[in-house]
């Protein structure tokens, strides 16, 4: 009898934790909210990092402006268009493919107001 206790003592030991359920972690995924300031025209924060499944939003405090991509970007995000003012919000984007940088700008105020995105690998 003793031998039988002992042998399933060590078959627990050694087998069981092939046994026990599999955790799985999924990785969460953020919103971003960049903002669109007026006096002086910025984007705030300037450069933002985001993983695959991360949604950037613009949000434009005051103002007219939008978030373009710099021309001949690997990959960009749409074009915002005119993003409402007082608060309004841009549709929002899903950042996903290969890890880049994607560079933009307001297309009302030119280069001095841009910004960037870091596109981290998955």
């Amino acid at each position: 009898m003793e031998f039988s206790h002992l042998m399933k003592a060590l078959w627990i030991v050694a087998l069981g934790p092939m046994f026990l359920p599999i955790q799985t972690i999924s990785a969460v995924a953020d919103d971003v909210i960049i903002h669109m300031k007026a006096g002086p025209n910025r984007f705030q924060e300037k450069v933002v990092q985001v993983k695959p499944g991360d949604q950037v939003i613009w949000k434009n405090m005051a103002g007219s402006h939008t978030a373009t991509p710099d021309a001949n970007q690997p990959d960009p995000f749409p074009d915002t268009g005119d993003v409402p003012t007082n608060g309004g919000t841009s549709n929002p984007w899903v950042a996903s493919g290969s890890p880049r940088t994607i560079k933009y700008h307001c297309d009302v105020h030119g280069p001095s107001m841009s910004g960037e995105i870091i596109v981290l690998a998955q």
